[in-house]
């Protein structure tokens, strides 16, 4: 391989994580909690999967209090729904704190109550969140 070749393959990794994270909105509450809300309308796996491999590694020593994705703005996760479900609950049980979805609507919500038997799915989607995360991070997005 030549130098420009590494280069310009380095800078398409770059690039790609770029408009990954620019998908995403963040805030980071007084209490260690994390807030994450991805935009709309669609959410797809390999996209998810990637933003939570990051989430992975940037929080495997200190991870936050808790976390709770807003997915208002999601109308679609496909075409794997259910390894979008999969993935939200390996990333809860990697980090192992409490994950929350909150805001979910349309085929998200759909998705959810078909597998809402699932303890798993159950914890992720109707557990009680910290009021004041969500607050804190409504006002600081």
């Amino acid at each position: 391989m030549t130098q420009g070749h590494v280069d310009r393959s380095l800078l398409r990794i770059v690039e790609d994580a770029e408009r990954t994270l620019n998908r995403w909105k963040y805030a980071v509450a007084e209490n260690g909690g994390l807030w994450i809300r991805p935009s709309g309308p669609r959410l797809n796996t390999k996209e998810l999967g990637g933003f939570l491999r990051l989430l992975t590694d940037v929080f495997a020593e200190d991870p936050p209090t808790e976390i709770v994705f807003n997915m208002s703005a999601v109308k679609y996760l496909g075409p794997n729904w259910t390894l979008a479900l999969a993935l939200f609950i390996d990333f809860a049980q990697r980090l192992n704190v409490p994950c929350h979805i909150d805001g979910i609507h349309g085929q998200p919500a759909a998705v959810a109550n078909l597998y809402n038997r699932s303890p798993q799915v159950r914890a992720l989607v109707n557990s009680a969140c910290d009021g004041a995360l969500l607050e804190s991070a409504r006002q600081s997005a």
